[in-house]
């Protein structure tokens, strides 16, 4: 049990390894401007971090709407600090701003990548150098069918002409409000998505390798311990697909079912470690006991297990 619950540490280290390798690229070669400062995009293949760039306004009544943002100057905007943009648990709107000026000759057309699957609304307003609005919607209480993208985590299409675009990013959600928010154009964007496959396909497999070699075991031996790691490694592997917002790809169901389910996995994870704890404790107690009354230990066992005393002990 012990060494299960350290590989699964690797795993979930190796299933993070992107996201640090690309925060390390961005540290060495990227240039931190002030927070607020126009982010210049002068190369057709780009992909940036903007959380550094960006405003953040904490909407505690959810009542504000884009067409106030620009024009009142006493807003509380505030600077983000970190890498990314995270505000914790709470039930406020958040709302983020970034001013993109695009230098090239032509439209750079991409995605804003904000690599979180469990939000639970985003949304995207995007004010072109003509001053129109476009505006997107995503986000977990969205069907995938629903959303601009349907890949797991709510990413946004958007098209920057030549000059200044400015963005707003609204974000709300039950869950932790945290938004690692990217630029990508469609070639940096495809090569992420490549490196980030590869580490969800290594670390799936892993855990699905746990589960073939417990069920291995189980059907040669007949333990029932090897069975509750067959229920704990299922366990495990839903709840990281259900986080990673990969299951609903593979089971589509409704929002309800979506939404809870994360809360329900982790509560039956965390009462399969409660009592393989308890088990633990158990067998340490017996075995002291075992070790200086022999008789001792048959009736500590018999009074705290009983069917397992009398398959044992006779």
């Amino acid at each position: 049990m012990f060494a299960l619950r350290w590989l699964l540490i690797c795993c979930i280290s190796l299933l993070l390894l992107p996201a640090q390798v690309s925060a390390l690229d961005n540290a060495v070669h990227g240039k931190p401007d002030a927070p607020g400062a126009i982010v210049v995009l002068d190369k057709a293949n780009v992909r940036l971090n903007l959380a550094r760039h960006a405003l953040v306004l904490e909407d505690p009544q959810q009542q504000y709407v884009v067409s106030q943002l620009g024009g009142d100057a006493t807003l509380p905007w505030q600077a983000v600090t970190g890498t990314h943009i995270n505000k914790g648990k709470n039930t406020s709107a958040w709302w983020l701003t970034v001013l993109l000026h695009n230098r090239t000759e032509q439209a750079l057309d991409g995605v804003l990548e904000i690599n979180y699957p469990i939000l639970d609304r985003v949304e995207l307003f995007h004010i072109d150098p003509q001053r129109r609005m476009h505006h997107q919607k995503s986000g977990d209480h969205l069907l995938l069918e629903e959303r601009p993208l349907q890949v797991r985590n709510p990413w946004l299409t958007i098209s920057l002409p030549p000059g200044m675009n400015r963005i707003y990013l609204r974000v709300e959600s039950s869950s932790t409000v945290f938004v690692p928010l990217y630029f990508a154009t469609w070639p940096a964007a495809a090569a992420q998505l490549e490196i980030g496959s590869l580490a969800h396909g290594v670390f799936y497999g892993v855990l699905l390798g746990l589960f073939a070699y417990n069920l291995f075991l189980f059907a040669s031996l007949r333990e029932t311990s090897y069975f509750w790691y067959l229920i704990y490694t299922l366990n495990m592997l839903l709840f990281m697909a259900a986080f990673d917002g990969l299951l609903w790809k593979w089971l589509p169901m409704s929002i309800g079912i979506q939404s809870g389910s994360i809360y329900s996995l982790m509560f039956l994870q965390n009462i399969r470690l409660f009592e393989w704890r308890n088990d633990d404790q158990l067998q340490i107690e017996l075995m002291r006991t075992a070790c200086a009354r022999p008789s001792a230990a048959q009736a500590a066992l018999a009074r705290r297990k009983p069917i397992i005393c009398q398959r044992w002990c006779g």
